[in-house]
């Protein structure tokens, strides 16, 4: 190719540049007009007179006689878009949308599109110039990489602020042995193993990493990404391995029996096969030449699971292990919290499951987002086969089939007694779920240390971390506990005060730094830290403590007059609130959702979706709503809220969500934390024989047939700032992640009604001194106080007297994940009830114009 052809070419490649420049920098224009967000962090008008300025540098390139001056001002725009294309996309990416997947794409377009021309530009400087590519483009290299460094130092030191509170660092790497071989199980079963140890010319012995996973512990790559990406890819672990193989360690990765590549099959999960295989398992890890006989474990969710089922073993060479994000409890953290069907996590997560134990990814494709379904089908294609063993995998995966399906537990969940699967003559119940069989040997492992790490955004498994901890202190192990403000996994940072959502505290370098000083003796300040550090949203700030919560005042907000929370005032000898029987007369609405990215929704966490409540202001009417007045100062919760009301309804069962909100102002409310309960669980054990329905009230408020109904939300730890007010919303569903309680057929058997609707049309929540409903909140600090007066007295007003419900109606009909749930009324009924209300209205508003 001579000097003029290449130089056509390079000048159409930048030509082509400019016109995408142009259009991207327009579409920027049209989402500020019509979203009133743009998709740059420059101004979108710049960057269209910047593209056109840059395509009038081009035509110069296509005259002889200005070739020198293209090539002095290509020299320049290399530093123009450099600075403004690509390094204030990166210093500037809290400007970005990345939120979303949509949001993300535009950046990474932006960024990839703006790189693109620079390389054009050099490209150009070197034809035009007869420049030496080996010469120029090793410095371009080193200049752009320089560019990245200082764009993330800016970003570390001040876009990010979940940093951790120590200044120690490791490095990374991604030079390993890594091989792979099957570990035959005594019933002849076979695990799936991969082994990656440091690259050294001795044959030193390591400390070794066990992790034992369901989510398959490499993939293959299809072609042609294997030409770069080597033949596999290791999703779950390969953070993990960067840091410990770099450190020094070797890290054994094992398919769990009846996943990846594994043979055997899963009638539940830790079954007490599979619960002897991680025996099984460290035995053969401890016989390998490569392992020192220091023993550690750790992992996310169900790899937590299995972690402690390591350390439960009681083997001395365990000498630490790290659970991180798990649930302890499965019925009360996940599957059914507050015994409510929780929909959001059971229905993806089954599909999840079943697509990676079938090593089908077309599975998923309706629960991922689009983006991350098609780099993943187009760039994996299936669980990687044990080198040496690839004709095996087939047969392995077959033995899959028998996998008990997760998607059981649908309908079967309404107490902790339900037999959910029978297999080989067991029945295994909803309580049987999760480490409940090892925590009795896991508590006999004195002095093990044992490191916590979880994130006020995820599920309930947050309350389970918090309660794991303190029991395995007075057992007389060394728990030590990290609270974040992450969902699960530590994957995205969910505070609304951050700058941005991607969390710079590093979890994989925190596991190095406690694995360093247990298993290797190199303290980097884990002997000589708090036990508990925790994330204050709001203050954003890292606190430190020797428990959580530390010491902390409960505060009581009493559910007042006018939609206000009332707190005691200095010196009074009564409660804040009306004397008598007083209560607040309320229709639920059982189509209100929080959202599909949820706390609840684990398979979006995996996503890396935030997890954000963004429109509670707009969903307020659906809530029964209370708030104090504007604070007069900061104040700090560190703790479990909880609820307590005093309710009555006219249906024998009832779900209660409750949410704590921050509201700014009029338009801009907080989520906080929330919680929820059945109301025939209110005794908290979650068992059968423990039910209890509600006494069904045909017109209430009465003080004979009132409940107390105690609901305890998630822990937290959060700054309500002055001059906001802190709410409480009380709500009857929460249709985009738990099933409704009527739901489940067998549920009208085991409660039965007597012909009553399971769903009430009205509540009756009490706030009188006979039965006072509270808000207790785990103050830190100085306790609420607040601008304006507090109400105490019941003002006049006119009461709204409601026309009886013919007998045995529902006002409920709605469409539920598409399915309809009809009303028990007859047609006819309704419509007179209708009719009955219009009335009513028209007469009001004609009293209220004379």
């Amino acid at each position: 190719m001579t000097k003029e052809m290449g130089l056509e070419t390079i000048l159409s490649l930048q030509s082509y540049y400019a016109v995408a420049g142009i259009l991207f920098n327009l579409i920027s224009f049209l989402s500020v007009v019509f979203k009133e967000e743009r998709l740059t962090p420059t101004n979108p008008v710049s960057g269209i007179a910047a593209m056109v300025a840059f395509g009038a540098t081009v035509g110069l390139g296509m005259s002889p006689e200005y070739r020198t001056l293209y090539a002095v001002l290509l020299c320049a725009w290399v530093l123009i878009i450099g600075y403004g294309g690509v390094h204030s996309h990166i210093i500037e990416r809290s400007k970005h949308d990345l939120k979303n997947y949509s949001g993300m794409l535009a950046w990474i377009s932006a960024i990839g599109l703006n790189m693109f021309g620079i390389m054009m530009m050099i490209a150009g400087v070197i034809v035009v110039c007869d420049l030496p590519p080996t010469y120029v483009i090793p410095l371009w290299v080193f200049l752009f990489l320089q560019l990245l460094r200082r764009a993330n130092s800016a970003i570390q030191a001040g876009s990010v602020s979940d940093t951790s509170w120590t200044d120690f660092k490791c490095e990374s790497t991604r030079k390993w042995q890594l091989s792979s071989q099957y570990i035959q199980m005594p019933d002849g079963t076979k695990l799936a193993c991969d082994i990656y140890l440091p690259v050294t010319k001795d044959t030193d012995k390591f400390p070794t990493m066990l992790h034992l996973t369901r989510y398959n512990r490499n993939w293959k790559v299809s072609f042609p990404f294997n030409l770069f990406l080597g033949s596999s890819y290791n999703v779950r672990s390969l953070l993990y391995v960067e840091k410990f193989v770099a450190s020094g360690y070797a890290w054994v990765t094992v398919d769990v029996r009846g996943t990846g590549a594994s043979g055997g099959s899963r009638p539940v999960d830790f079954s007490p096969q599979e619960v002897s295989d991680i025996s099984t398992v460290l035995q053969w890890t401890l016989a390998q030449s490569f392992c020192n006989g220091k023993i550690g474990s750790c992992g996310i969710s169900y790899d937590a699971l299995s972690a402690l089922y390591v350390a439960s073993t009681n083997n001395p060479a365990v000498k630490a292990i790290a659970p991180l994000f798990y649930p302890v409890d499965l019925y009360e953290d996940l599957i059914a919290p507050g015994g409510l069907t929780c929909n959001g996590f059971v229905e993806e997560y089954s599909i999840f499951t079943k697509a990676l134990e079938t090593a089908n990814i077309s599975m998923v494709k309706p629960i991922l987002p689009s983006m991350m379904y098609q780099l993943f089908s187009t760039v994996l294609s299936g669980v990687m086969p044990v080198t040496g063993s690839e004709k095996e995998l087939d047969d392995q995966l077959k033995q899959h089939a028998e996998n008990w399906d997760m998607s059981s537990l649908y309908s079967k969940t309404d107490n902790k007694d339900r037999v959910i699967v029978s297999h080989g003559g067991t029945d295994y119940r909803a309580k049987d779920f999760g480490p409940t069989s090892c925590m009795d040997n896991l508590k006999r492992c004195r002095g093990l240390p044992v490191y916590t790490i979880a994130g006020y955004y995820d599920s309930a498994a947050v309350g389970s971390a918090v309660k794991l901890h303190d029991e395995l202190k007075v057992a007389g192990l060394k728990p030590k506990l990290t609270i974040g403000p992450w969902t699960h996994g530590c994957r995205r940072n969910c505070s609304p005060y951050a700058v941005n959502s991607w969390p710079s505290f590093d979890m994989y370098e925190e596991l190095v730094r406690f694995f360093n000083y247990h298993l290797c003796g190199k303290n980097h300040g884990i002997a000589d830290e708090a036990d508990v550090h925790y994330w204050c949203v709001g203050e954003e700030a890292w606190r430190e403590s020797s428990s959580f919560p530390p010491t902390v005042s409960p505060q009581r907000f009493f559910l007042g007059n006018q939609g206000r929370l009332v707190t005691m005032q200095p010196g009074a000898s009564s409660l804040p609130v009306p004397p008598g029987i007083v209560a607040d007369q309320w229709m639920p609405d059982y189509e209100v959702g929080s959202g599909k990215c949820s706390r609840w929704n684990l398979t979006q966490h995996i996503a890396k979706q935030l997890v954000a409540y963004p429109d509670r202001a707009a969903k307020g009417p659906s809530y029964l709503v209370y708030a104090t007045l504007p604070l007069e100062n900061d104040v700090m919760i560190t703790g479990t809220p909880v609820v307590n009301l005093r309710i009555e309804m006219d249906a024998p069962e009832g779900s209660i969500f409750v949410y704590l909100e921050e509201e700014v102002s009029e338009d801009n409310v907080l989520y906080v934390t929330e919680g929820q309960l059945l109301a025939s669980h209110r005794k908290g054990t979650y068992l059968q024989a423990d039910r209890k329905v509600l006494p069904v009230v045909d017109d209430g408020p009465s003080q004979s047939t009132v409940e107390h109904l105690r609901v305890k939300m998630q822990p937290v730890a959060w700054k309500f700032s002055q001059g906001s007010r802190i709410r409480l919303s009380i709500g009857a569903a929460d249709i985009d992640n738990f099933l409704p309680h009527d739901a489940d057929e067998l549920t009208h058997s085991l409660l039965p009604n007597g012909g009553v609707p399971f769903v009430a049309n009205r509540w009756w929540v009490h706030r009188g001194q006979s039965a006072p409903s509270m808000l207790e909140l785990p103050i830190d600090g100085e306790e609420a106080t607040f601008l304006g007066e507090q109400v105490v007295a019941e003002p006049e007003k006119k009461e709204f007297s409601k026309p009886p419900l013919p007998k045995g109606m529902s006002w409920r009909s709605q469409k539920i994940k598409g399915r309809r749930w009809s009303s028990t009324a007859p047609v006819a009924a309704v419509e007179e009830y209708k009719k009955m209300m219009e009335e009513k209205k028209v007469a009001e508003e004609d009293e209220g114009g004379e």
